[in-house]
């Protein structure tokens, strides 16, 4: 069709989505002198672009304090872009993940011993076997867990409801097998618990715990969920849909972070839109909509009337503006800056939606970057292998071993690359929650009472006086889940959703069935919006595309 007027669309955060969504308008129609079809605008909240991408220099390297990885370089529109403006080539600077991960990374048990290769490599095996077998399920590939047949990972699939109770009664089963089979193919008790030696750091060392064999085990196995919990951002695995859990797809080939930065890509893309197509600090109250379509969206505090608004903010600003609902997995339901908030919709959304939005989960993940002053020779690069505490919640006092409660689930502090003096250590759920409380201070203290506890103590090791250089001179950390322009990190499907609900929330309003003149006055995109690709960046870009094309199919533009 002709367009007489041109239609205003308005473009709601200035995340991955946001910006895909306008380079897709954009560049689908503009004419030989540079005009388009539409009145385009992007509304951004904050002074900057990129939303949950954010990239920073700390002593001279590249870090990031968001969105780390590419998930699958075949088929990434995030690498495409990446490898087009030369950021993936780009080494002015060290970066972190340079080399790859720190698959040397030693596991250390509490008290500073030395994990031994016996009993770490059969336990990470069956972990990443069974983890596998959930998200290949569908494609009837089945890859199985040493020493567990396939029809009985098949009936643990189909009996268990929670990613967390599968892999729980999976570990009980790989281990009751493992006891039938013949001794001599597997180390006896007493010999790992001879092999379990001390973790020397320098002149220390220190004796091996009294550890069982069943307990280090499960305790290894748990060094696995604690890093589950960090790739999916549940607080626990036990409210992840199992189901759901194996629709989860990434694209094939290598992950890998970008050496230039992932806001490089941000960078890119705002490049390629025209000057002054994003307001920055321009905060939405309310959107005002109407059912029927009849009458222009008006988001009010820029009071921007548009024909459609693409939304993209985050699923937790959603939460955020439905009455009951948390806005994350450990939302303590207090407001900390209520004056920042998205105010919500008018007239209210219609249940459907408002229902999707309540089931769907959204998870706290934050990274603490510390670094380690040249007063301390070697900074350290760990693995966690906790014992297990008979109380498993985290309270704001609680400390045992000297080790602080939301240290307890943490998988590990390795440094960012081989050469770097820079350690990162990733949080999740209630942890991260009570990490973000705390003063940097705190943070350094408890990371440093953490690596005592495993045999690391790198105040010793420095000769540290309180009058000299400190320990750990800069920390750089996130918080998400007190961000309130995000309330919390990505999306994952709990108990009690699907991935339906994750369709439902990407429905434009209003419905078809009650569109009267104008379809597609609130078009929905975001991370959380895609069922195959939800919580990472390509599936933020996806759905920003996803959603421009569906405008650019109702206005028969290519």
């Amino acid at each position: 069709m002709s367009i007489a007027t041109k239609p205003r669309i308005a473009i709601v955060g200035a995340g991955m989505a946001g910006l895909s969504a306008a380079n897709r308008l954009i560049e689908a129609c503009r004419t030989s002198d540079g005009s388009t079809p539409f009145d385009l605008v992007v509304v951004e909240a904050s002074n900057r672009a990129g939303g949950r991408i954010l990239s920073a220099e700390f002593h001279g390297e590249n870090v990031e304090s968001g969105a780390t990885w590419i998930h699958g370089i075949e088929g990434s529109p995030i690498y495409a872009i990446a490898k087009q403006i030369g950021a993936m080539s780009d080494k002015s600077k060290p970066w972190e993940f340079m080399d790859g991960l720190p698959l040397a990374t030693p596991a250390i048990a509490e008290g500073g011993s030395i994990v031994p290769p016996t009993v770490v490599a059969p336990m990470v095996s069956y972990y990443r076997h069974f983890v596998s077998a959930v998200q290949k399920q569908s494609q009837t590939e089945i890859n199985l867990a040493d020493g567990v047949e396939q029809h009985k990972i098949e009936e643990l699939i189909t009996d268990c409801r929670s990613l967390g109770d599968y892999l729980r009664k999976g570990l009980d089963k790989y281990l009751e097998e493992a006891a039938k089979k013949n001794q001599s193919q597997i180390p006896s008790p007493s010999a790992i618990i001879a092999e379990l030696g001390p973790f020397s750091n320098g002149e220390r060392s220190f004796g091996a715990p009294n550890w069982n064999l069943r307990s280090l085990q499960k305790a290894v196995f748990s060094t696995q969920y604690n890093l589950e919990r960090c790739i999916t951002a549940a607080d626990g695995l036990d409210n992840v849909d199992l189901e759901a859990f194996g629709e989860y797809r990434e694209f094939p080939g290598m992950q890998l972070p970008i050496p230039r930065g992932f806001s490089s890509v941000v960078n890119e893309l705002v490049s390629k839109l025209p000057e002054g197509s994003i307001m920055f600090n321009a905060r939405v109250e309310r959107i005002e909509w109407c059912c029927d379509g009849s009458k222009p969206v008006l988001l009010k505090g820029p009071d921007i009337e548009a024909d459609h608004v693409i939304l993209t903010v985050s699923l937790g600003v959603l939460k955020s503006c439905i009455k009951g609902c948390k806005k994350n997995d450990v939302d303590s339901g207090k407001d900390e800056a209520d004056g920042l908030s998205f105010g919500g919709f008018q007239p209210p959304l219609p249940s459907r939606k408002v229902d999707a939005i309540s089931r769907l989960g959204f998870g706290v993940v934050d990274k603490v970057h510390m670094h380690f002053s040249s007063s301390v020779s070697d900074v350290p690069s760990i693995i966690f292998v906790f014992r297990k505490q008979q109380n498993s919640d985290c309270d704001d006092d609680c400390e045992t071993g000297g080790i602080p409660c939301w240290m307890r689930k943490t998988y590990s502090m390795t440094p960012i690359h081989n050469n770097s003096r820079i350690v990162a250590s990733w949080l999740a759920g209630k942890e991260a929650m009570q990490m973000e409380s705390l003063s940097d201070q705190d943070v350094i203290r408890g990371m440093l009472n953490t690596l005592s506890a495993f045999g690391f103590n790198p105040a010793k090791d420095s000769d540290n006086a309180e009058d000299k250089m400190p320990v750990i001179d800069a920390v750089l950390r996130s918080k998400w889940a007190t961000h309130p322009l995000f309330w919390g990190s990505y999306s994952y499907v709990p108990l009690g959703s699907s991935g339906e609900d994750i369709e439902l929330l990407a429905e434009p309003l209003p419905y078809p069935e009650d569109q009267n003149k104008k379809p597609f006055q609130i078009l929905f995109a975001g991370e959380a919006t895609d069922r195959n690709y939800y919580s990472t960046t390509h599936a933020a870009f996806l759905s920003g595309v996803r959603e421009a094309n569906r405008l650019l199919k109702h206005y028969n533009l290519p």
